[in-house]
């Protein structure tokens, strides 16, 4: 067809095409509910638009117009709101009508100046369906083609004005260009500054009445008693996230109807304790059952979102909710609501002052006793937030949160709550049983003495600051003899702490007279209490002995008396402990040193010198500790290693050996032994095999590792015959028990272990034999591992295999992965041997394809960043010389490299292989496709702006096929480009909206 037969007859065949496009899509929608549709309006191309782009194409004596042009025939669909064209583009109503053969969105850029380029539309040439074709009544379309373009009424209006003005430019030579320019000028300006903005806002209106509707259709349907009547707690979790969302926030007067929401949400809470729990079941597999806490979790953050409405109806609910809890994790998310409430907020400090602290503070005089006791934690966290000397607080747009500190206003008012909650917390102490509850107490307490640290503060703050710390002080010392040791050590240390803090105050504050005699009584205090805390001679040895923050004597005269200085004195004093150690006073000592020995401790800094005060009495005094050892209970027999130490450097070497083997023989202490065995010097071989076979004789797991332990630590100067005859043994009966922990262990690492690196291929297989079922072949996992590639790389190749296949297993557990996510150790002695490795991943993709790309291609990623060390080279080996097979693998190894630029070259010379039907042109635009982490509004926009400009070196391939792929893919990222384009800045202006900030028409990236 040329243009006078498309001038003649063929315009009226299109108009009417047209018109039966927008016939079927007008029907599609109305048959789905809930669009809000302007029109559908179709159209021929007019003949003069048609020639004049004839013209411009230089194809007027076309006779092939119907396959030159797309649009003779367009239909446009305009929606009132850009929610309804998101909503239509993501259905499918035009696939199921229609053949699509192409696929557009047009979306301007920031950038973009040029004023017929500021549309917004959706475009896509369609044919009709084979089977609607064949119908009689549709027959005459066959092979036609029509335009379909999705926009909202207002991108409407402008494309219209602008097609009937800048589209239809007249041949204006010398005369109005300036005018013709100022038009253009003015449509950008319509398009940016108003038509933009004007479409975001139609969207938050439609989107916000639509909640409004649902939320109101909830509140009719009593949405509070859905809640606690749901038939199990997964739908109960599911109907308080939606009254969360979109009921509560609608209420006019939410503090009128605080009280009955809260009541019911109790209710529903109390009944989800004891409503049991039901898997969730998906077409994917099930999911864990909503529990209890997800249900107390919902009600925690509504009752924290809505603290402040009626401050006596949550500090109530809150309790009520604690006293139920029966586990820690729900006791911490109720103790952060409580801190929330008692902290000092700084938009409640700025109207009403410490109201909150004070309400918190009364609530909680009103107690009893035993409702104090039940609460203790919860009332004990308050009441420390109360006496934080900083507010803070945030503020929120759509593009940021500012934290906002500040420093607490000293008032009467503030005082009075201070002095109130430092008296519940002395009250709570005399209710406290444990040391633990005695030690939040006064962690607690500790909190009113200090100044703040984020801002300068008044004289009179600072001044209630110093009256509170010497109260506190006082308070400290009449409590002195219920203290454990432990407990004294550190509070002496926080009072020197604080005696130091204030002994020199800021120059501003020298001068003050009641400054300088809150100073004066804060120095009394610090003194009396450390006079009455080292009145006792067993805690002046305890502090010598135990622990890493023990305050000595020069420490209160020199504020600069630290650890160097601190070590000295300890060693000194240690000896003259050791010398007052005799027949007359060993058993005063052993009374002494079993109570120190029941200190509860995770922290390996508590013991070091108490460990080698047994080492060096046992070397001084063997016969005194050989009396010890025979009496010795748990808590004391645990610094036996420090003991045998000694005693095999003393006199008595040859006893202590014989006890050490009757031990050994009848199973006792083994592990404690295997323990010195790893630092015992000189060491006995003999001794670690006996103890090994006590181990395994006992089933002794602790033991074994212990033998483990001091086998791969005594291994670099007597190696001997530790691998073959403890080492190996030792590990092959843990992993027989499925005892994993030698993997990883505190205090000890496993990186560059000489151990690891003597051992024979067989020995390595049992090493990565033992580790096949370790989790995470990570850390302390990958070092060992790393060890073995260096001398054993194909046993490790093997290895991983092994591992992807166990993963398939039942037998994996619920968080195995069977490659590192990311390499480190590992890294070096993978990428030396790249055939290898590779050869491996092939075995692994032939046996595990569907995830292969998540392991094996993963590790091959990160042992080869950027396809280095030659395997790029080895891939286009395998695609040039390979089959349909090869290339599939080709893909998936470049799969895992998520896009980066180094596989498009790679990717270039496998299409160029493919004739343009292969089925793996899709596994190739899939390579391309993956990604890895985006960051930032516009981030996706800049990566497929990215990949376009390097796809666009395609173009000029010699390759047809190539220069065809790179085409599609060109369209496909043009499209991408447009649609996250335009959610970003739909994202960006409706965040906006909802913050209620103005729209300026600059909400492009």
């Amino acid at each position: 067809m040329d243009f006078e037969e498309y001038e003649r007859a063929g315009r009226a065949e299109y108009a009417d095409f047209a018109a039966t496009v927008a016939a079927i899509l007008t029907a599609a929608i109305n048959a789905e509910e809930g669009y809000r549709l302007q029109q559908v309006k179709g159209r021929a191309k007019q003949p003069d638009s048609l020639n004049k782009k004839l013209l411009l194409r230089d194809i007027d004596t076309s006779t092939t117009l119907e396959d030159n042009i797309k649009d003779l025939a367009g239909c446009r669909v305009i929606f009132y709101t850009n929610s309804d064209v998101t909503r239509f583009i993501n259905s499918e109503i035009i696939d199921q009508n229609f053949e699509v053969s192409e696929v557009k969105l047009h979306h301007p850029r920031q950038e973009t100046e040029d004023a017929t380029e500021l549309y917004i539309s959706n475009h896509y040439i369609v044919k009709l369906r084979p089977d609607r074709a064949a119908l009689p009544e549709y027959a005459r379309f066959i092979g036609m083609r029509c335009e379909i373009q999705i926009q909202t009424i207002l991108n409407h209006a402008w494309a219209e004005m602008a097609h009937d003005t800048i589209y239809k430019t007249p041949e204006l030579g010398d005369f109005g260009g300036k005018a013709f320019e100022g038009i253009k000028s003015r449509l950008q300006k319509v398009a940016r500054k108003y038509l933009l903005p004007a479409g975001y806002e139609f969207q938050k209106i439609a989107s916000d009445f639509q909640r409004l509707v649902e939320g109101k259709a909830l509140f009719d349907g009593d949405a509070l008693e859905a809640i606690v009547e749901a038939a199990d707690n997964n739908v109960r979790a599911d109907a308080l996230e939606t009254f969360a969302e979109n009921v509560l926030p609608l209420y006019d007067d939410p503090h009128a109807i605080y009280h009955d929401v809260v009541d019911r949400l109790l209710v529903a809470a109390n009944r989800a304790r004891v409503t049991p729990p039901v898997t969730i079941e998906t077409p994917y597999g099930a999911l864990p059952a909503k529990t209890y806490g997800d249900i107390l979790n919902a009600v925690a953050d509504i009752l924290m979102r809505y603290r402040y409405l009626d401050f006596d109806i949550t500090f109530d609910a809150l309790c009520k909710l604690f006293s139920w809890s029966e586990n820690e994790d729900d006791r911490k998310r109720l103790t952060k609501l409580g801190k929330a409430l008692a902290k000092h907020e700084l938009q409640i400090w700025r109207e009403q002052g410490p109201i909150a602290q004070a309400l918190v503070v009364e609530r909680i005089e009103k107690f009893s006793a035993d409702e104090r006791r039940e609460l203790e934690k919860l009332l004990t966290e308050m009441l420390r937030e109360v006496l934080e000397t900083e507010v803070s607080g945030s503020t929120s747009s759509s593009n940021a949160v500012t934290l906002h500190r500040g420093v607490v206003v000293a008032s009467d008012a503030l005082r009075t709550v201070r002095t109130r909650a430092i008296d519940l917390l002395k009250n709570q102490f005399a209710l406290a049983e444990s040391d633990k509850s005695y030690r939040a107490i006064l962690q607690a307490l500790q909190a009113a003495t200090q100044p703040p640290f984020s801002a300068e503060y008044s004289k009179e703050l600072a001044l209630q600051v110093m009256e509170n710390t010497h109260t506190i002080m006082e308070f400290q010392t009449q409590i002195v003899p219920r203290l454990s040791y432990k407990l004294l050590q550190s509070t002496e240390h926080w009072v020197n702490l604080c005696y130091w803090r204030h002994m020199t105050l800021p120059e501003s504050m020298c001068s003050d007279p009641k400054l300088a005699a809150a100073r004066d009584q804060i120095e009394a205090a610090a003194l009396a209490f450390r006079d009455r805390a080292n009145s006792n001679p067993d805690f002046v040895i305890y502090k010598i002995l135990v622990g890493y923050n023990s305050v000595f004597p020069p420490a209160w005269q020199d504020k600069e008396f630290r650890y160097n200085q601190m070590k000295i004195y300890r060693n000194e004093q240690v000896d003259l402990l050791l010398a007052s150690v005799n027949e007359d006073s060993a058993d005063a000592w052993f009374e002494r040193i079993s109570h120190y020995a029941q200190t509860e401790s995770d922290d390996a800094a508590t013991f070091p010198t108490f460990g080698n005060f047994f080492e060096r009495l046992a070397e001084a005094q063997p016969a005194i500790v050989f009396s010890y050892v025979d009496r010795m209970e748990a808590p004391l027999a645990n610094f036996l290693p420090g003991m045998l130490l000694g005693l095999m450097r003393s006199g008595m070497r040859d006893q202590a050996r014989q006890l050490i083997d009757a031990w050994l023989d009848s199973g006792q202490h083994v592990g404690r032994i295997a323990w010195y065995l790893s630092f015992a010097n000189p060491f006995d071989e003999a001794m670690l095999r006996h103890a090994l076979d006590s181990a395994i004789k006992q089933d002794d797991r602790f033991a074994l590792r212990n033998v483990l332990v001091a086998a791969v630590s005594q291994f670099e100067k007597h190696p001997g015959i530790l691998i073959d005859e403890v080492f190996i043994p030792a590990l092959r009966h843990l992993k027989a028990a499925g005892d994993d922990s030698w993997v990883r262990m505190p205090w000890f690492s496993w990186l560059d272990s000489p151990i690891i690196r003597a051992l024979d291929e067989e020995a390595a297989s049992v090493v990565l034999d033992a580790l096949v079922s370790y989790p995470q072949l990570e850390d302390s996992a990958e070092h060992i591992v790393a060890a073995i590639a260096e001398r054993w790389p194909a046993s490790v190749v093997t290895f991983i295999g092994n591992r992807l296949a166990f993963a398939q297993t039942e037998n994996a557990p619920t968080r195995y992965n069977a490659v590192p996510f990311a390499v480190h150790e590992l890294q070096a002695p993978l990428a030396a041997i790249p055939d290898l490795l590779l050869e491996g991943a092939r075995k692994w993709y032939d046996a595990y394809p569907d995830s292969f790309i998540y392991d094996g291609g993963k590790l091959l990623a990160s042992v080869f960043p950027d396809l280095s060390n030659g395997l790029e080279e080895r891939l286009s080996a395998i695609a040039v010389d390979g089959d349909q097979d090869d290339y599939v693998f080709v893909f998936s190894v470049l799969s895992a490299f998520e896009g980066k630029p180094c596989v498009y070259g790679l990717v270039r010379a496998v299409v160029a292989e493919l004739d343009s039907e292969n089925v793996l042109l899709a596994e190739a635009r899939s390579v391309l496709r993956e990604m890895g982490v985006v960051c930032g509004q516009f981030g996706l926009v800049a990566l497929y702006t990215k990949r376009k400009k390097l796809i666009e070196a395609w173009l000029d391939d010699p390759n047809e096929n190539v220069r065809c792929f790179a085409a599609d893919y060109i369209r496909e990222l043009e499209s991408r480009i447009a649609e996250e384009n335009r959610s970003a800045e739909a994202s960006l202006a409706l965040r906006k909206l909802e913050y209620g900030e103005e729209l300026d028409g600059k909400e492009q990236g």
